[in-house]
């Protein structure tokens, strides 16, 4: 029957965006985030949400144990607000990745007015490029799949995409350390 042979519908965990079931991907591994399949982030919270777990799960993966929101990958703080990494990521990606954004000298002109960074924050677009190359520069090489096979030919991963997806998915809060009490 024609049910039968249509695509398994995504989970809810997976971003439930009615495509093939990003959840059990042929490599084996658990995906968390649209963006894990080299989709694009999309807008709203439960994915913004998602994207963090999975940002965490990367970090964690790439530093051999350091958890995002602790110690040296503290969330920072620009407008003394909170960087929102979903969104700073999103931002990047619709101006074509890291790489495209230099080229179009896109930080401050694209990205920080994106991100609503209040104008006293003179430095913002160079903020902006630091935050995003420490948090987001390898989870954007690792997962998006750019359309640009000039920009794509760029990537000097340490971790596959099926390596992170193999990688336990983290549960609970970051663990508080001494050193971040």
């Amino acid at each position: 029957s024609k049910a039968a042979d249509a695509p398994p519908e995504a989970s809810p965990a997976a971003g439930g965006d009615g495509q093939k079931d990003v959840d059990s991907p042929a490599t084996g591994g658990t995906v968390i985030c649209i963006t894990e399949t080299g989709k694009p982030l999309p807008a709203g919270e439960e994915a913004s949400l998602k994207f963090l777990t999975s940002l965490r799960r990367f970090i964690l993966l790439n530093t051999d144990g350091m958890d995002l929101g602790i110690g040296a990958y503290r969330i920072p703080r620009l407008g003394g607000e909170e960087v929102n990494l979903p969104q700073l990521y999103r931002s990047v990606v619709m101006c074509g990745g890291y790489q495209k954004t230099i080229q179009k000298k896109g930080w401050g002109a694209v990205v920080a007015s994106h991100m609503r960074v209040p104008s006293k924050v003179t430095d913002a677009a160079y903020r902006l490029r630091v935050n995003y190359e420490k948090f987001l520069l390898e989870y954007e090489y690792t997962f998006w799949d750019n359309p640009d096979i000039e920009m794509d030919l760029l990537r000097n991963t340490r971790f596959t995409r099926e390596q992170v997806l193999l990688s336990p998915v983290p549960s609970g809060p970051p663990k508080k350390t001494d050193a971040t009490k």
